[in-house]
């Protein structure tokens, strides 16, 4: 499995609060929500999911080395 990028990260986080609050809210309305949310997001939020992501990256080149993404 591939690491998570900050987009994932936050989409994954957004998703648990959109959910906790409307929970027959459908996953497709959820990311077009969420996308949004990230796209008006200031550079100080992105950047916390970056250093997250990058986190998750570092993880996943210590638990799998020699991976490579291979589509």
């Amino acid at each position: 499995p591939r690491p998570p990028n900050a987009w994932m990260i936050y989409r994954t986080a957004q998703r648990i609060l959109l959910k906790a609050e409307h929970p027959q809210m459908h996953e497709r309305v959820v990311s077009r929500l969420v996308a949004t949310m990230w796209a008006r997001e200031p550079p100080a939020v992105r950047d916390r999911y970056q250093r997250d992501a990058d986190r998750a990256k570092e993880e996943h080149a210590r638990r799998f080395p020699g991976y490579k993404y291979t589509p």
